[in-house]
């Protein structure tokens, strides 16, 4: 009987080297087992912990930073994930928050409605400056925005009571006096 090799579930099929996302995921297990195992507490647990990840898994060193990894032995809140510690430890030490990528994915984990919003919102307002530095300008079609509500554009009550051009708190005012007096005619 011959000898197979297994490795991730692929019989005959050896891989020298984890994926990122893999690498990130042995090395939050890493750290998660030891969290378990030590009993330091503070910026020591956090060094000793990047520190062993780091001689383990020597591929970390150019994948992951320091507030990456130590984001992972924090205990976030209610309503917080391990991203929300990383954007935090990232920003005390001065670091740019990187885009999320599979590497990260597997080392922090999935992120909360709050992380995914942020990153989404970096995005938009990337690609916004980056429109706004060449040049671009969106043309605004119809009237020019004035604060006020033209009256085409009212809704019927609010058009009934609004002149040509009324502020819209003037105009929506006058709606509801006009509807109350209408109601207590009906009473």
């Amino acid at each position: 009987m011959s000898a197979s090799i297994w490795t991730a579930g692929h019989r005959g099929q050896a891989r020298m080297a984890p994926t990122d996302f893999e690498l990130g995921q042995q090395a939050r297990r890493a750290l998660w087992d030891f969290y378990g195992s030590t009993r330091t507490r503070g910026v020591v647990r956090d060094k000793t912990g990047v520190a062993m990840v780091r001689n383990q898994y020597p591929a970390t060193r150019g994948l992951f930073s320091d507030a990456a990894l130590a984001a992972v032995l924090r205990e976030p809140q209610a309503g917080l994930c391990s991203w929300d510690a990383y954007r935090i430890l990232a920003a005390a030490n001065g670091e740019e928050i990187p885009a999320p990528t599979p590497a990260l994915e597997g080392l922090l984990g999935s992120q909360c409605s709050r992380c995914r919003t942020y990153f989404e919102a970096r995005e938009i307002a990337k690609r916004e400056k980056a429109l706004a530095a060449s040049g671009y300008r969106r043309r605004v079609t119809g009237p020019q925005p004035t604060g006020r509500l033209w009256v085409d554009q009212q809704p019927a009550p609010v058009m009934a009571a609004a002149g040509p051009q009324l502020p819209v708190r003037d105009a929506i005012r006058l709606a509801r006096q006009r509807q109350q007096q209408r109601e207590s005619t009906y009473r």
